[in-house]
């Protein structure tokens, strides 16, 4: 009977000794998988952090552009999406307004198509609806433009005009990297 206490004695720690292992086994699994979970949680937290310093830093290029220019003015920056493009200046004949970057002194209601920005009139490759200025008569006018996403241009612009030929201006032109520049009622800076 001694011996027979003994085996089941034994019997029971070794039992004890399994579930002990298993109990062991389990709770680091669980460490682990808590481990491995806030390991990706931390990792998405990086890489969204590094979303947000790896954002542009703020751009504004002023330029300045003569009235019919035999060539475009470029910017020295390269732009790329959405950007904030600035024009203002005027050019008068026999002391009166005449024109600006965008309107004729006979329609101040309609564009005039004298502003051309890498080649093609300004407002054709604009494709933000409701963003065409109204005549101003400070001849200040700002407006959102959209460039290839594709890649990274330089901007060339030119003010043309062939019934001002006789006449000199210089209109001034900023481009900033971000839509909405200097437009705090969208949001801009």
């Amino acid at each position: 009977m001694t011996m027979r206490k003994q085996k089941l004695g034994h019997t029971s720690a070794a039992n004890r000794t399994v579930a002990e292992g298993f109990k062991f086994a389990v709770t680091l699994s669980l460490i682990l998988l808590v481990v491995i979970k806030l390991s990706s949680l931390l990792t998405e937290s990086i890489v969204d952090e590094r979303k947000v310093s790896t954002a542009r830093p703020l751009v504004v290029e002023a330029i300045r552009v003569p009235l019919n220019g035999d060539i475009p003015v470029y910017t020295e920056n390269e732009f790329t999406e959405w950007v904030t493009v600035t024009v203002s200046g005027s050019v008068e004949r026999d002391g009166e307004f005449y024109l600006d970057g965008l309107f004729h002194y006979d329609d101040k209601q309609q564009y005039a198509k004298t502003l051309f920005i890498n080649g093609a009139w300004a407002f054709e490759r604009q494709s933000v609806e409701g963003q065409f200025p109204d005549y101003s008569d400070d001849h200040f006018y700002r407006f959102i433009h959209w460039v290839d996403a594709d890649s990274w241009e330089q901007l060339g612009f030119q003010f043309l005009d062939a019934d001002a030929t006789d006449l000199e201006g210089v209109f001034t032109v900023e481009v900033a990297n971000t839509p909405y520049y200097g437009m705090p009622e969208y949001g801009g800076r």
